[in-house]
């Protein structure tokens, strides 16, 4: 078993990203908005003078990880060892047209300022050091997103064909993973996991 320490950090309130681009795009007047109401969205957004150049990779690579808000009141992060540790990965040179949503959010955003939020739904005081509640918390997106339970998430994340890289991208090692169990609560429909064991 591979023990991680992840640092604490203070809790977030609010990010703001200086000079940021996005905030320069023209907007559309309600009445312009009205006009296009029957022209495709993907068609109207290339109509808004420099939306191509801003959203171009080139450029949004160069502003990575783009940086999420903290979700009302964020709590400190107090350091501590964990099982697991999610790190935002910078994205290789690959092709990302072919990936889903959620592959692409993880290789976007980093989610490290939400930890401290998971770490209130995933506690664990006894057994040995509990996996990294973001590691968790993002598993469950991605289940959520899957339309996965737990289990078909732990076997997806021990798969061989593309297990790797989910778990590399969640922080998982791929051979100290989370086991299935079934607690009412801790998962819509009654599977839940246990954080002090693994499987």
């Amino acid at each position: 078993m591979k023990s991680n320490w992840i640092p604490g950090t203070p809790g977030k309130k609010l990010i703001e990203i200086e000079d940021s681009p996005f905030g320069k795009l023209e907007r559309q007047s309600r009445a312009q908005l009205n006009e296009g109401r029957a022209q495709p969205a993907a068609e109207r957004r290339l109509e808004l003078a420099g939306f191509v150049e801003t959203f171009s990779w080139g450029n949004i690579r160069r502003m990575l990880p783009l940086q999420l808000p903290a979700i009302g009141e964020a709590s400190n992060w107090t350091g501590r060892a964990c099982r697991s540790y999610y790190q935002w990965l910078e994205a290789a040179d690959e092709d990302l047209s072919g990936l889903d949503e959620f592959d692409l959010l993880l290789r976007l955003f980093d989610f490290s300022p939400w930890r401290s939020y998971f770490a209130q739904r995933f506690q664990s005081q006894y057994g040995p050091p509990p996996f990294d509640p973001l590691s968790l918390g993002l598993g469950m997106f991605l289940a959520h997103y899957q339309s996965w339970d737990w289990e078909r998430l732990v076997q997806e994340l021990h798969s061989v064909t593309r297990g790797g890289e989910y778990c590399r991208r969640l922080g998982f090692e791929q051979s100290d993973l989370p086991c299935v169990h079934f607690s009412v609560g801790l998962w819509p429909n009654g599977s839940g996991l246990a954080d002090e064991h693994s499987g």
